[in-house]
């Protein structure tokens, strides 16, 4: 299928867009999207609608293998390394992952003992039969009919700069959460010394499927007025030579 994107002259003619992540004027580039100098986070002026989305990863599962020749190696790599960072925090009780595809994250934490509901826009075929499965995103407040406020860790690993209004996802992420519980986040880095002068080129931003980069300083600011407080933040990255 295709997606709407808007096309480079336009982008080049137009006036500046508001920042995704925190609504300071950004001007667009020719490479798609704009750096905002308020946030240092990246996105796009206009993105697709929710129904491009939905229609493109009604078949997303079909492909995703973690990313380059790996063949799907690399999405077992990283669902034992989520699990490693969730269990330095709790070990047990009810968990949702959000938005994870193929990856078995999930099934890997409902065999350490996680009372496991997964969410996404399809199930995966390799999902186990321990693992609840809702069709849902965190694009849409309607995802909190999962249960608001029931669980004690909520995980979305990778899914942020896929949405259209991460704010709206992060309200959601919180909204799933039970007072005193965990949320685990990741996503490309953005807007940090390492990372400041590459944003406009970076691999990371490539719409339909990533439509932002959200820096440090933009996830405080969602995720603060909304009861939240940092534990941690660190770096996730299997290939220290890619890094």
């Amino acid at each position: 299928m295709s997606i709407t994107i808007p096309p480079q002259q336009a982008l080049r003619e137009s006036a500046t867009f508001a920042c995704r992540l925190c609504g300071h004027p950004v001007t667009p580039q020719a490479w798609g999207g704009g750096e905002c100098n308020d946030c240092d986070s990246t996105s796009m002026p206009v993105p697709p609608s929710a129904a491009e989305i939905a229609a493109f990863y009604a078949r997303y599962n079909q492909n995703y293998t973690g990313g380059g020749a790996s063949a799907g190696r690399n999405l077992e790599r990283y669902a034992k390394r989520y699990l490693q960072i969730v269990r330095r925090w709790r070990t047990g009780g009810r968990l949702i992952d959000i938005g994870s595809s193929n990856n078995p994250f999930p099934s890997r934490a409902a065999a350490a003992g996680f009372d496991t509901t997964m969410m996404d826009f399809v199930k995966p075929p390799s999902l186990a039969a321990s693992v609840r499965f809702i069709e849902g995103h965190m694009n849409d407040e309607h995802a909190l009919a999962a249960g608001a406020g029931v669980f004690d860790v909520v995980t979305s690993w990778a899914v942020m700069e896929h949405v259209p209004d991460p704010p709206r996802s992060a309200r959601v992420l919180a909204g799933l959460c039970k007072p005193g519980g965990l949320i685990v986040v990741s996503t490309p880095e953005a807007g940090t010394t390492l990372t400041r002068y590459a944003i406009g080129h970076s691999p990371w931003f490539y719409p339909p499927e990533h439509l932002n980069l959200i820096s440090p300083n933009a996830f405080k600011s969602m995720f603060s007025p909304l009861g939240c407080t940092l534990r941690h933040w660190g770096r996730l990255e299997l290939s220290w030579p890619r890094y």
